[in-house]
């Protein structure tokens, strides 16, 4: 699912959960044009009749994290992402329904795989068998 982070000393980084319809008078920090990851960001935000004033772009999501911790402005975000190591961020669940992205891996069953490949894989099974599935 997909949050909106703030940083820690926003005044919204108190709540717990956010309509997306909300946050018009915000500025953002996005992703850059042309990632399907834009493209459901975009979607989400339209649907809410929101029109984001995007005041930085990165197509690099550590960089977009740390603009967000910075209080340089707000993303919406992979849970994942919010999540993880760095400077502190405040994720908001977006209610009622928050918008989703699917990560999708492939590989080829009938290829033996390098030891490198196949830990990787064990390693991202694991990670994926441990996240809280949201329906």
């Amino acid at each position: 699912p997909l949050v909106v982070g703030v940083a820690p000393d926003h005044p919204l980084a108190r709540r717990k959960t956010i309509r997306l319809a909300e946050l018009s008078e915000e500025p953002f920090v996005a992703f850059r044009h042309g990632s399907a990851f834009r493209d459901t960001v975009d979607a989400a935000l339209a649907a809410a009749a929101t029109t984001p004033e995007v005041r930085f772009e990165s197509s690099d999501l550590v960089v977009v994290r740390n603009l967000v911790a910075a209080g340089l402005g707000i993303a919406l975000m992979p849970q994942s992402l919010a999540a993880a190591p760095g400077r502190p961020i405040a994720a908001l669940a977006i209610a009622p329904h928050p918008p989703q992205r699917t990560v999708a891996m492939t590989w080829r069953s009938n290829l033996a795989l390098s030891p490198a490949a196949r830990a990787f894989l064990e390693l991202t099974l694991d990670w994926i068998d441990q996240l809280p599935i949201h329906n």
